[in-house]
C-alpha cells in the first residue's frame, strides 16, 4: 500500500540509506530486481506494456520490528524531448509485502529508480551541539574537542574525525596555524544547517537527497572529500527532480564525471538535440567551456552518423 508522507518534507523526516537505477525496454531487457539489508523489490515488463513491483521484506530474526521506520521511493521517468520527464513516484512502508501494477501508457523504454529511506530518530544530527563519530566512545571529549563557529552559532566536533575525511582540516589542525592552537575555526558562506548536513553525511549515516546534494557537493569540493563529492555526482546523474541544465553546468566546476557521462553516452540523438538547441542553446551557455561544448558536438556528429547508416 503507498505510504501517506507528505512528499513535499520527504527527505526532512527520511534519509536515503540506498538507490538504485535501472531500464526497462519492454523486451531483453525487460527485469530489473534491487536488494539491499531486509529489503527486496522485483520489477519486470510484459509485452502488454504493464509492468510491476514486488515489495517485500526479507524475513529476517534480527530485524523483525524496524521495518516501520523505513520507505521504498520508486520513481519511473522516461526521455521525453530531451528532459527527463517522470512518469509516476510512489512511496511504500516497508512493513509488509507489497505488489504493484503500474499501468505503462509510454513509449519504452522507461527507466526506474528505487531509494531506500530510513527514518531520522528524534535525536538526528540537525538538532544536537555536538557531532561524534560512531566508531569512537571517546572523539569528542578531551585533546580531541574542536569547535566549529558559523554566525551566531557553534557546533562541538570529532578533530580526529574531521581531520580523517578533509585535508583542509587536517592542515589546520595539525600545522601550526591559529585553529589548532584556539582549537577552534569560524566558517562562512555557509548556514549551521548546510554544515551539519555534511556531518551527517561523512557520517556515513546518508545519501545525499535532491534537497542537499547541492550544497552537499560544494561543501565536499571545499573541504577536499573526494568520496563524498562521488556520491553527489552519483546521485546528480539519477536526480530527475532536477532539470537537466542545472545539472549540466556543473560538470566542469566540480569535475562530475557520471553527471557528464548522462550526456556524451546515456542520450540518444533525439534526445541530446532538442536539450541542445530546442530546450536550451548549450553551445551559447557561458558556464560551459570551449572544450566541453567541443565533446558535445562531437557526440553529436557520432550519433548523426551512425542515425544515417540505419536509413
Amino acid at each position: 500500500m503507498a505510504n501517506a508522507i507528505d512528499e513535499n518534507n520527504l527527505f526532512e523526516k527520511y534519509a536515503i540509506v540506498a538507490e538504485q537505477s535501472a531500464t526497462l525496454d519492454g523486451g531483453g531487457h525487460s527485469s530489473f530486481s534491487f536488494t539491499h539489508g531486509n529489503f527486496s523489490c522485483e520489477f519486470y515488463a510484459t509485452g502488454t506494456k504493464i509492468w510491476g513491483g514486488n515489495i517485500r521484506t526479507i524475513p529476517s530474526s534480527s530485524t523483525n520490528s524496524t521495518n516501520a521506520n523505513f520507505v521504498a521511493e520508486i520513481v519511473i521517468w522516461q526521455w521525453h524531448e530531451g528532459k527527463q520527464t517522470i512518469v509516476q513516484r510512489n512511496l511504500f512502508d516497508i512493513e509488509q509485502s507489497n505488489y504493484c501494477c503500474f499501468d505503462q501508457s509510454s513509449i519504452w523504454p522507461l527507466n526506474v529508480f528505487v531509494r531506500i529511506l530510513a527514518k531520522k530518530p528524534p535525536n538526528a544530527l540537525t538538532n544536537s551541539s555536538t557531532f561524534t563519530p560512531a566508531s569512537s566512545s571517546s572523539s569528542a571529549a578531551g585533546d580531541d574537542t574542536f569547535t566549529v563557529h558559523i554566525g551566531d552559532r557553534q557546533i562541538t566536533v570529532s578533530a580526529a574525525r574531521l581531520m580523517a575525511v578533509s585535508p583542509v582540516f587536517g592542515r589546520m589542525l595539525s600545522v601550526d596555524m591559529e585553529e589548532k592552537k584556539e582549537r577552534a575555526v569560524k566558517l562562512e558562506g555557509i548556514d549551521m544547517e548546510q554544515f551539519m548536513e555534511f556531518l551527517d553525511a561523512i557520517s556515513g549515516a546518508s545519501l545525499p537527497n535532491p534537497k542537499n546534494v547541492l550544497d552537499l557537493l560544494a561543501l565536499s569540493d571545499y573541504f577536499m572529500v573526494d568520496w563524498l563529492k562521488d556520491r553527489c555526482d552519483g546521485h546528480l546523474t539519477n536526480c530527475v527532480e532536477m532539470p537537466l541544465i542545472d545539472r549540466f553546468v556543473l560538470i566542469e566546476r566540480y569535475r562530475l564525471g557520471g553527471v557528464k557521462n548522462l550526456f556524451m553516452r546515456c542520450m540518444d540523438l533525439k534526445n541530446l538535440g532538442n536539450f541542445c538547441f530546442k530546450e536550451h542553446n548549450v553551445f551559447l551557455c557561458k558556464d560551459a567551456s570551449k572544450s566541453l561544448k567541443i565533446d558535445l558536438g562531437r557526440r553529436l556528429h557520432a550519433l548523426w552518423e551512425v542515425a544515417k547508416g540505419f536509413k
